[in-house]
């Protein structure tokens, strides 16, 4: 198990990522513009100057467009004759991303030519170009931060999202790895992490391929040695993120794994119970559900991407995935997402007579607060006791230990003289949390 950093769980709603397309030509005057959106509209900037080093240029434009809340092309007759700026209009456009142009002494013409503009003159007093005072004076006539939330919240439907769907279960894994990969090249850091179903990607084992955690976790099922290998990178790249900034879920851990088996079904808990213990105080938020089905699973990093499967099943995992990389409407999926999620505290608050007001996530996280890691670590001691129940009770988790090695601690559900009725008790009646409402 690596070692994890002290964290905390931090806002995903931080501030709009705005992509500057232009031409190198037009350098002077872009450089004011990107200070002007940094320092007085509060954005993030998109442009060259943030690329990562080592990756395609091109491949580069068309992941950060698609991960951007605003388009802003700067227009001037210099740029109008680059056919490229053109193109990214174009895939901007196709995205669903609002297309804010900036026109500097030129008319936006071609597919924008319908799309209101920031329209700002050279003087005409015979200054030179070198001084740009003109191009913020401009800007700020016409340009605020009031603006660009209304930009952004006119395109914020998720209807108007554009979808990637992963039919099966390695492609859905792979994407997965992508989308979370490029999340982190985004502004070089890690994002909020937002999962629901099942027993999240945290109790997929950090081991090798080969290692005997993976035969014991499918039990009479096989996988193959490159399954166990997209499955453990699908936990260090989401892991990538929460190590950094926190992660809330909502998970299930009544779904008992019938097909698996016993053994598969503690492993798998064990593999959980382990992630949460290890996790720094504040960093995790999370809540038990039984209502959660076997094809339900939802993955949102930050306002980077979300991750919808709409079918799958215990055996065969989830099927038919759904990706969205639509930045703008990302705050509805949070708003989904924490409703979820507060529900589920509330019944613990009834059920476990909690003596302090549940702090409301949702919108501490969109005040940019930080949680309180008193409750966080709350909701995870919850969650771990309940666990522990299962194990103990139900499966025959013995030992006071239960961070060691999930194959050591379950070796005696392999063996024939284990007796089985606690476990099988549970197909005809699953454990359910005592404090569900």
């Amino acid at each position: 198990m690596r070692e994890k950093a002290e964290t905390s769980v931090k806002t995903s709603t931080g501030p709009y990522r705005v992509f500057v397309s232009y031409s190198h030509q037009d350098a002077n005057f872009v450089s004011v513009i990107v200070k002007y959106l940094v320092e007085v509209c509060g954005v993030e900037v998109i442009w060259d100057q943030t690329f990562a080093y080592g990756r395609g240029f091109h491949e580069q434009i068309r992941d950060f467009i698609a991960h951007s809340h605003v388009f802003l092309p700067v227009i001037t007759p210099k740029s109008k004759e680059r056919g490229w700026v053109h193109q990214e209009i174009g895939y901007a456009m196709a995205m669903n991303i609002p297309v804010l142009p900036i026109a500097i002494g030129a008319a936006p013409d071609q597919m924008i030519s319908i799309v209101h503009s920031i329209k700002i003159d050279p003087p005409t007093d015979g200054k030179p170009d070198s001084e740009q005072s003109w191009v913020w004076e401009g800007l700020k006539a016409t340009l605020d931060k009031r603006k660009l939330d209304f930009l952004v919240e006119r395109s914020s439907d998720t209807s108007l999202a554009r979808y990637q769907c992963a039919d099966y279960q390695e492609e859905r894994t792979m994407l997965m790895v992508r989308h979370s990969n490029t999340a982190f090249d985004i502004m070089f850091r890690g994002h909020l992490v937002r999962q629901l179903g099942g027993l999240s990607s945290y109790h997929i084992p950090d081991a090798e391929p080969n290692s005997e955690i993976w035969n014991v976790r499918y039990g009479s099922r096989e996988r193959s040695e490159f399954h166990r290998k997209l499955q453990r990178s699908e936990r260090n790249s989401l892991e990538q993120h929460s190590d950094v900034a926190g992660c809330m879920l909502i998970v299930n851990p009544y779904e008992i794994y019938a097909d698996s088996g016993p053994r598969a079904y503690a492993v798998r808990l064990l593999s959980l119970y382990q992630f949460l213990k290890s996790s720094p105080k504040g960093s995790v938020i999370v809540a038990l559900s039984s209502k959660i089905g076997v094809h339900e699973s939802l993955t949102i990093v930050g306002d980077i991407f979300a991750a919808m499967a709409i079918a799958g099943s215990s055996r065969g995992g989830y099927m038919q995935t759904v990706f969205t990389t639509h930045a703008p409407s990302m705050k509805a999926r949070h708003i989904y997402f924490d409703g979820r999620l507060m529900d589920c505290l509330k019944g613990w608050h009834t059920h476990k007579q909690w003596d302090k007001p549940i702090p409301d996530v949702a919108s501490h996280f969109a005040d940019k607060t930080r949680p309180h890691a008193d409750f966080c670590q709350t909701t995870v001691d919850w969650a771990c006791d309940e666990i522990e129940q299962i194990l103990r009770k139900n499966l025959g988790v013995n030992g006071s230990d239960l961070c060691g090695n999930p194959v050591d601690l379950t070796l005696h559900l392999a063996k024939k003289e284990y007796n089985k009725a606690p476990y099988d008790s549970l197909k005809d009646s699953p454990p359910k949390p005592p404090f569900e409402v």
